[in-house]
């Protein structure tokens, strides 16, 4: 399984071919991305960020785990991340 980028051309209008932006999320349920460009990730039982830089993505590290199924994961203006378990009904709110 893998996350992978699919970037919009400007130019034809249609898209060009996808990038892996990570390997690491084992079953990607639901995604959000920040203002910096970095990608959040559920799967699961965890919540996987994905940093960008300036060669690109990093490999992505495990932010929080312990969910019984993070099906929804959303950030606001902010900057904060909400982060929903289904199976307990819990929303978990991270501060940047």
């Amino acid at each position: 399984n893998k996350l992978q980028e699919i970037p919009l051309n400007a130019v034809s209008g249609g898209y060009d071919p996808p990038t892996v932006i990570s390997t690491a999320v084992i079953q990607p349920l639901t995604v959000a991305v920040d203002a910096r460009g970095n990608v959040y990730a559920t799967d699961w039982s965890q919540v996987w960020e994905i940093p960008v830089g300036s060669s690109g993505y990093g490999p992505g590290f495990v932010l929080e785990s312990g969910f019984n199924m993070s099906y929804g994961v959303e950030i606001d203006s902010l900057g904060r991340l909400y982060v929903t378990d289904e199976t307990d009904g819990i929303l978990s709110v991270y501060h940047p």
